[in-house]
């Protein structure tokens, strides 16, 4: 009889898993770009060039602050400025995280007050006027991309030398190309202003004021001349009762109608032209008969 052979199923060798593999998985999922990753660099962007154009605004009105006031007003830039190369940084995330919450946080309650009160500008920009309502809602957003997003365990990568490098880089090059743009739109000149020089001359700023003033040429007319960017002439407009009649605002900080609501108040306001900065040391009061100056007051 012949012998029966018994076959036996073919045996595979089991795959050996590298005592490397996993680390290196881990490694490569780490340094991947989260979305969490992509939205705090996008607002540590936005913080840099918010940063930079209040810091134009607030320097470019040196002369009509006090050394204290621009240094109050330095410090939420300064912070902003930090706060972005942190962010870029990505050392402690977890913690950069909360901060970045709470700093939208305080940007949303600035702006829906701003838009309930009926400004016209968040002023979270400087002198490029965004309004709140839509910096309310991208605030908003924001908080709520960063904390979705963030909402589970972030994965904190190594800090690497090269990568703080990058993100002071950043925050040096994003801000000074931020300003270089400011400054080829502001090509003007630079105007120092002197009312008590006015008295018994043309009023200087009649042809400069936007809309047009022309009816101020003719009758009597008092004209309150300030500065938004000028804290001591917010002051002064606001505990000031205005009487309609020949009586005008004219805000030398205002570069177009647009930006005209910021005082509130029952008379006329006009604005200057974009293409010159004025500077002016505090409110002051003109009577004008005729186009001319007949009498000049600073305001106190």
């Amino acid at each position: 009889m012949g012998a029966c052979l018994h076959t036996s199923p073919p045996v595979f060798d089991a795959p050996i898993a590298s005592p490397t593999a996993a680390p290196i998985a881990r490694a490569n999922r780490r340094s991947r770009p989260s979305g969490y990753d992509l939205l705090s660099g996008v607002f540590a962007v936005i913080l840099l060039v918010a940063a930079a154009l209040k810091a134009h605004a607030l320097y470019s009105t040196f002369n009509l602050e006090s050394h204290w006031k621009q240094l109050a007003g330095t410090m939420p830039i300064l912070l902003e400025w930090l706060l972005a190369i942190w962010l870029l940084s990505g050392f402690a995330k977890k913690w950069a995280r909360r901060v970045s919450l709470t700093a939208l946080s305080v940007f949303l309650l600035v702006a829906g007050t701003r838009w309930l009160r009926g400004y016209d500008d968040c002023g979270c920009f400087g002198r490029v006027s965004v309004h709140p309502a839509l910096m309310a809602t991208i605030d908003a957003l924001a908080l709520a991309a960063i904390y979705w997003c963030g909402k589970g365990s972030l994965a904190e990568s190594r800090v690497t030398s090269s990568r703080v490098a990058l993100a002071i880089c950043l925050s040096l090059v994003i801000p000074t190309v931020t300003l270089a743009l400011i400054q080829r739109e502001a090509t003007g000149q630079i105007v120092v202003l002197d009312p008590l020089g006015w008295k018994g001359k043309v009023f200087p700023l009649l042809n400069s004021m936007q809309p047009s003033a022309h009816e101020l040429a003719h009758g009597q007319w008092t004209i309150f001349v300030v500065n938004r960017n000028c804290q001591t002439c917010r002051e002064y407009v606001a505990r000031t009762a205005f009487q309609t009649g020949n009586v005008a605002l004219l805000d030398i900080g205002a570069e177009s109608k647009d930006h005209l609501n910021e005082f509130r108040v029952p008379v006329p306001v006009f604005g200057v032209r974009a293409d010159t900065v004025y500077f002016l040391e505090g409110p002051f009061v003109v009577v004008l008969r005729e186009g001319l100056v007949t009498e000049v007051n600073q305001a106190k």
